[in-house]
C-alpha cells in the first residue's frame, strides 16, 4: 500500500463504497465525489487529446476540460454524464463544513450511480 498511487487508493475506496447501504455517511459521499471527478477528468483529458492544452491549464481545470471537450466533440454521447458530474459533485472538495453541504443534499445512491456511469466512460 505504501507504493500505491493516491488515485489508485481513492478508486479502491470508491469501489468499497458501492455495496454499502444508503446512509448519510459523509465519508462515503466524499470518496465517491472525488473519484467521480478524477475519473471524469481522466476521460476528458484522453478525449481532448491535447497535452499542450492540459499542461497550460492554470485554474478551473474541470471547467476548462469540459469546455474544450464540448468544442472538440460537441456530439460526444457522454456529455450528459459530464454535466451530471459538474452538477452533483463540488468543484472544490476540501475539509470545510460549508463545502459538505452539496454532498449532504445528494443521496449516496445517486452518487453511486453517477460513479458507475463515469467509470464506464
Amino acid at each position: 500500500m505504501q507504493d500505491d498511487k493516491a488515485i489508485d487508493i481513492i478508486l479502491t475506496q470508491a469501489e468499497a463504497c458501492l455495496p454499502l447501504d444508503e446512509s448519510v455517511n459523509l465519508e462515503t459521499k466524499l470518496i465517491l465525489a472525488i473519484a467521480i471527478r478524477l475519473l471524469t477528468e481522466k476521460y476528458m483529458i484522453r478525449e481532448n487529446n491535447d497535452p499542450s492544452f492540459v499542461d497550460n491549464i492554470s485554474s478551473n481545470q474541470t471547467a476548462m476540460l469540459t469546455k474544450k471537450l464540448k468544442e472538440v466533440k460537441p456530439s460526444d454521447g457522454n456529455l450528459a454524464v459530464i454535466d451530471g458530474m459538474n452538477l452533483m459533485t463540488p468543484e472544490n472538495i476540501h475539509f470545510n463544513s460549508f463545502m459538505y453541504e452539496p454532498l449532504i443534499d445528494i443521496s449516496s445512491a445517486n452518487l453511486k450511480e453517477l460513479y458507475k456511469k463515469v467509470k464506464a466512460l
